[in-house]
């Protein structure tokens, strides 16, 4: 096994992890079982009627990732030195970088991020103050974790100057509308099941981070 792929494995593996221990960890306290923490977290099998609602919102919010890893500056930032579109890059096109790419869109953000916020902060939050404002919540709380790993893809690309009000308007709305989108194809849509987010995201990931990667000059 080549260092890119062992290198790719256990950073997506030991995501998941981390993030998926913060739920299991408040499953295990409040229910005194890992018993049925799988199904707790979403992690079941979708009614078929979930399916064409995912298809539906992969068709409207995979261009609206490509357009925002295009707003200016943010390209560049999306590719600097240490992310993974920048090492793919960098990289090329091989067997091995695609293996590193889909890995790190399907796994290691796409799961993990699901697990955390559909399946454990969205249901919290749902289940606190009902779809409408629980939903919301959890997708405004996505869209303010995208501006700081917008600022910090920012700063590992070694420039001082920030990004135009516009930009990190638009680099908070559009997740956030896709958390929203994501949240309510689990909860209405998807019978509880984080699935149907899962195979959304990770398609977005992979084709955004494929068109800044290979695709974009």
């Amino acid at each position: 096994m080549s260092p890119v792929v062992l290198s790719a494995t256990l950073s997506a593996a030991l995501q998941v992890l981390i993030f998926a221990a913060v739920p299991f960890l408040v499953y295990v306290v409040r229910r005194q079982t890992a018993k049925g923490f799988f199904a707790y977290v979403g992690l079941i099998k979708p009614e078929r009627r979930g399916l064409r609602p995912a298809l539906m919102a992969a068709a409207a919010v995979v261009p609206l990732l490509v357009v925002m890893e295009h707003l200016p500056g943010l390209r560049e930032a999306a590719a600097g030195p240490g992310t993974v579109a920048g090492n793919l890059r960098a990289a090329g096109p091989t067997p091995t970088a695609i293996y590193a790419l889909l890995v790190g869109a399907w796994v290691q953000t796409s799961l993990s991020e699901e697990l955390l916020f559909r399946g454990f902060i969205g249901r919290r939050l749902i289940g606190w103050w009902g779809f409408s404002s629980g939903n919301a919540l959890q997708a405004l709380l996505f869209g303010a974790v995208h501006v700081g790993l917008l600022s910090r893809a920012r700063g590992a690309a070694g420039s001082g100057a920030g990004f135009s009000p516009v930009v990190y308007a638009l680099a908070f709305a559009i997740p956030a509308a896709y958390g929203w989108v994501l949240g309510w194809l689990k909860e209405q849509a998807g019978n509880g099941s984080v699935l149907p987010c899962w195979w959304v995201h990770g398609l977005g990931n992979t084709i955004a981070w494929a068109v800044v990667a290979f695709v974009a000059g």
